[in-house]
């Protein structure tokens, strides 16, 4: 799907993907259109946890030349699930929730090969906030070979809300950090776990970190300082599903 195909265009088409509850990956309203119509689309994007915009007329115009109404969306080409659900489904299976979360990872390619590595090492699935990640598009999809279109994928406003509330349903949560005291090789994957891997250039927040119950580092040898985020992951997510399948 090319992402022209993806917009959504005017008022009545917007309020209408909304309601039918449409896989939508950001809402854009004219900058200065006040009233009734941004508080009810602001209300329905808080809602729905779809990301919104106010930007200038000449953003929307590249998207609808002109006819707009002053609001358009971008239809994701891929669903969204929601955390609880998904996390609930693994128990009901019989198996260990295994959760991935992406704190800020931008790159497009980076995310495609993620959800790629995530797929086939169990996850059940990949949670990320919608202020800060990669956009959703043909070329995420095509980077993951169309594991984006499998995967389930749980988009959140705050991640940390997130990992709080699987904090609550019985997830212990890991994180890659460069700074941590303890090799990967350390780490007990064999309980409900949420795995939580950092941008590309920055790592976890410092508010990510702190809801760590245990955090690790991926050893190495060589004179890099890092190892790209998405190799990273998958020789975090291999040492995971290695160690649950061999418990």
């Amino acid at each position: 799907m090319k992402d022209k195909d993806l917009v959504i265009i005017g008022r009545n088409a917007v309020l209408e993907a909304l309601d039918e509850h449409q896989p939508i990956q950001k809402v854009l309203l004219q900058k200065g259109i006040t009233g009734e119509l941004e508080v009810e689309i602001r209300n329905r994007c808080k809602e729905l946890e779809v990301p919104y915009a106010a930007v200038p007329v000449q953003q929307l115009d590249k998207w609808a030349r002109g006819r707009h109404q002053g609001l358009i969306a971008l239809r994701s080409p891929v669903r969204f699930y929601a955390l609880n659900d998904v996390v609930q489904k693994a128990y009901e299976e019989g198996e260990m929730p295994f959760i991935l979360a992406l704190d800020g990872v931008q790159d497009v390619r980076n995310f495609g090969a993620i959800t790629r590595t995530a797929e086939a090492m169990g996850v059940h699935g990949v949670l990320f906030p919608a202020k800060g990640t990669a956009m959703l598009n043909e070329f995420s999809v095509k980077a993951s070979a169309g594991s984006l279109l499998r995967q389930p994928l749980i988009r959140v406003r705050s991640l940390e809300n997130a990992l709080t509330e699987l904090k609550m349903s019985g997830l212990k949560i890991l994180g890659a950090d460069l700074r941590a005291e303890q090799s990967i090789q350390n780490v007990s994957f064999l309980e409900p776990i949420a795995l939580v891997m950092g941008s590309e250039g920055k790592g976890l927040r410092p508010h990510i970190i702190r809801l760590l119950d245990e955090r690790f580092f991926i050893e190495q040898t060589g004179a890099a300082e890092s190892l790209n985020v998405s190799v990273a992951t998958g020789i975090a997510l291999y040492q995971a599903q290695m160690a649950r399948m061999n418990k």
